[in-house]
C-alpha cells in the first residue's frame, strides 16, 4: 500500500511538470526587442530601406526610439516631402496615429520617432516593422545603426521592458548590387503631427524700475505752483534765473559786479553823514586859523 501511494505521488508531481513546462510558467521569458535586425552590405551611391523592427511585445500602443548612424557614410531621404524635415516612413505594426518626433538630422546622424495609437486603434502584440528609414550609401566603411534611446508604453500609459539591439551597414565596392526592397509604408498623412515646443527658460525675477521724478513733480513737492516750473542751474536751454535787481538775460557776473558797486557806494555815503562833527571841526579849525592869520597882519 505504501509502495502504491509513492508511485502515485511521483506520478502526478510528473504530471504537473510537464504541464508547467507546456505553459511556460516560470520559464525565462524574451522581453522586446526594437532595432535593425539583419546586417546589411552594399555599394556606394546604392540606395536602401532598412526596416527598424519590433518583436515579442504585448500590448504595445506607443513608442519613442532614438538611432544614431555615421553621417559621413549614410545619408537619410525623405520620406514625406511634403513636409518640412527629413523624415522616416511609418511601418505598419502600428496604426498611424499621433506623432510627436519624426525628424532626421543628417548633419548630427540622429534619428528620432515618437508616436502613439488612437481610439478605436488595440494594442499590438508579436512583431512587425515600426520606421523605414530610405538610406543613400555614400563613402566605403561601416556604419552602425545604435539604438541609443528606446521607450515602450501600453494603452494605459505603463512602461513596457524594451532593449534596443544595433544593426549595421556596411558600404564596400565589393558587395553585390540587390534591387532596392520596396518595404510597406504607411501614408504620412493618415497620421497627425503634433509639434513639440522646445523647453522655455524660468523669467528671471527683476526689480520693477521707478520713474525718475520730473522737475514739475519736484516743484510741486516743495510747494511750489506747476506754473513756474523749476529748472536745474547749468542745464542747456534753461530760462535764466530773475532775481532781485537782475533782468532776464543778463550775466550774472556783470549783475554780481554791479550790485556789489552799489553795495560799495551806499556804505562810502552813509559813512560820511554818520561823522558829519568831523566835519565840522575841520570846518571850525580852519576858519580860527584863517582869522588868528588875519589880526596878526593888522597888527604888524
Amino acid at each position: 500500500m505504501k509502495l502504491s501511494i509513492t508511485k502515485l505521488a511521483g506520478g502526478l508531481f510528473l504530471l504537473l511538470g510537464m504541464l508547467y513546462g507546456m505553459t511556460g510558467v516560470g520559464a525565462a521569458q524574451t522581453g522586446a526587442e526594437v532595432g535593425v535586425f539583419e546586417p546589411i552590405e552594399v555599394p556606394p551611391g546604392a540606395a536602401l530601406q532598412v526596416p527598424v523592427s519590433i518583436r515579442n511585445v504585448e500590448a504595445l500602443y506607443a513608442i519613442d526610439i532614438e538611432i544614431q548612424f555615421d553621417p559621413a557614410l549614410l545619408q537619410v531621404e525623405d520620406a514625406a516631402p511634403n513636409t518640412p524635415g527629413v523624415q522616416v516612413g511609418i511601418g505598419t505594426f502600428l496604426d498611424a496615429g499621433l506623432i510627436l518626433y519624426n525628424d532626421a538630422d543628417n548633419d548630427q546622424g540622429v534619428i528620432r520617432f515618437a508616436m502613439t495609437q488612437v481610439n478605436p486603434s488595440e494594442p499590438k502584440s508579436g512583431e512587425g516593422v515600426i520606421v523605414v528609414i530610405n538610406l543613400t550609401a555614400q563613402g566605403e566603411g561601416e556604419s552602425a545603426l545604435t539604438v541609443s534611446f528606446a521607450e515602450a508604453s501600453t494603452r494605459q500609459g505603463e512602461a513596457i521592458p524594451i532593449t534596443g539591439v544595433n544593426g549595421v551597414v556596411t558600404v564596400s565596392s565589393g558587395a553585390p548590387d540587390q534591387p532596392a526592397t520596396d518595404i510597406p509604408v504607411q501614408d504620412p498623412q493618415l497620421a497627425t503631427l503634433i509639434p513639440t515646443l522646445a523647453p522655455t527658460l524660468e523669467p528671471t525675477m527683476t526689480a520693477t524700475p521707478q520713474p525718475t521724478p520730473t522737475p514739475k513733480a519736484v516743484v510741486e513737492e516743495a510747494g511750489e505752483t506747476p506754473d513756474t516750473p523749476a529748472e536745474s542751474p547749468g542745464e542747456e536751454g534753461a530760462p535764466a534765473i530773475e532775481d532781485e535787481g537782475m533782468t532776464v538775460g543778463e550775466d550774472p557776473e556783470e549783475e554780481v559786479e554791479d550790485i556789489e558797486a552799489a553795495e560799495e557806494s551806499e556804505e562810502t555815503g552813509a559813512g560820511i553823514l554818520d561823522y558829519w562833527w568831523v566835519v565840522l571841526l575841520v570846518v571850525l579849525a580852519a576858519g580860527g586859523t584863517g582869522a588868528y592869520l588875519l589880526l596878526s597882519k593888522k597888527r604888524a
